[in-house]
């Protein structure tokens, strides 16, 4: 009976001298996308790999949220019940978003 052949897939692309490499890229500019850091002839993919594995960075892009002042915070304040069952209840000023099905 002949052995089995093995399927195993070694990793070429991720090997030290790319993953230094890719270091070097992201310590010279943090804000650089990693999709153009990926021109260095290293695939998107294995690019975020490298950058979520190897290094376990991740990727943030800044949301513009609003801002409260002191005087929205104070009014935002939730109001809590406890009932003599033991449930504790909030209520809050917020506006409770729902979507109605068609």
């Amino acid at each position: 009976m002949p052995a089995r052949k093995s399927h195993s897939k070694e990793c070429t692309a991720r090997t030290p001298g790319v993953v230094e490499r890719v270091q070097a890229l992201i310590s010279d500019d943090p804000k650089q996308l990693l999709r153009k850091l990926a021109s260095i002839s290293i695939s998107e993919p294995t690019m975020r790999r490298i950058a979520e594995e190897d290094f376990r960075y991740k990727s943030y892009t800044l949301k513009i949220r609003q801002m409260f002042s002191e005087a929205a915070r104070t009014s935002r304040v939730a109001i809590v019940f406890f009932e003599a069952s033991g449930r504790i209840r909030f209520f809050s000023d917020e506006k409770m978003f729902t979507v109605d099905a068609k």
